[in-house]
């Protein structure tokens, strides 16, 4: 299998960020806990999140440094696929509001830079 580029991890990282804000723009904590599909998919695109940046910084390891908060998110990668029955709704809507935006914008703009 080919290796892939720099661009192609943080391409997928800011597209499945995008996602994500996409499935809750216009939908409060309430819609959150009670849509399970909403639920599954937000996990989804983190879940992705979460293993592009694994990937990105085995092969890329000055990536962790740019990305600042990557060990974190690969522990929550790990939760959410290994801890599935323990995660928790509230924290989960949090990150998506508060935390996957910054990612977002920090993935953009990393795409755009020399590496």
């Amino acid at each position: 299998m080919p290796q892939r580029s720099r661009e192609a991890y943080l391409w997928d990282i800011a597209d499945s960020c995008r996602a994500a804000l996409e499935f809750v723009r216009g939908r409060s904590l309430h819609d959150y806990e009670h849509d399970r599909m909403l639920r599954r998919a937000v996990e989804r695109e983190l879940s992705i999140v979460g293993e592009a940046v694994s990937q990105a910084m085995r092969r890329f390891p000055e990536l962790e440094e740019s990305i600042g908060s990557a060990r974190r998110i690969v522990d929550f990668r790990n939760r959410i696929l290994d801890g599935y029955a323990d995660v928790d709704h509230t924290i989960v809507w949090a990150i998506v509001q508060n935390e996957v935006p910054k990612l977002l914008e920090k993935s953009e703009s990393l795409l755009v830079e020399e590496p």
